[in-house]
């Protein structure tokens, strides 16, 4: 009896055990969304360094950890500035111990890397 409840433990715990991102890149979350039009509306996803991706504060699934080390250390490598909103918009938003805000409109010129980035964080959900 006692090893069925360890067993049962341990699987639990292995369950729900988050992911470990590399403690080199200072980065705890990452927001991204799209806003303006005519309505202003604003639609904002959130990825945390534990897998956990949510909409307006609403959790939606869980991603992988690999996928989230991925993306923390695309975002960590990107070292630009960038701010050109236009009537539409697309952000990325970095938090981290340097936070970084990306900003672009549709006619903006925008950083591949940055792009690629906004495309498969998208892509997540």
């Amino acid at each position: 009896m006692k090893q069925l409840l360890l067993a049962i433990f341990t699987i639990l715990v292995c369950a729900c055990s988050t992911c470990k991102v590399s403690t080199q890149n200072q980065i705890s979350e990452i927001k991204f969304g799209r806003g303006g039009g005519f309505t202003n509306q604003k639609e904002v996803y959130s990825l945390s360094k534990k897998g956990e991706l949510s909409k307006d504060g609403k959790l939606i699934k869980r991603v992988s950890c690999e996928d989230v080390e991925r993306l923390f250390a695309i975002a960590d490598s990107i070292d630009i500035t960038f701010n050109e909103p236009d009537n539409l918009y697309w952000f990325i938003e970095i938090k981290g111990k340097e936070p970084r805000k990306f900003v672009w409109g549709g006619s903006s010129e925008v950083d591949r890397k940055l792009k690629d980035l906004y495309i498969e964080l998208n892509n997540l959900k």
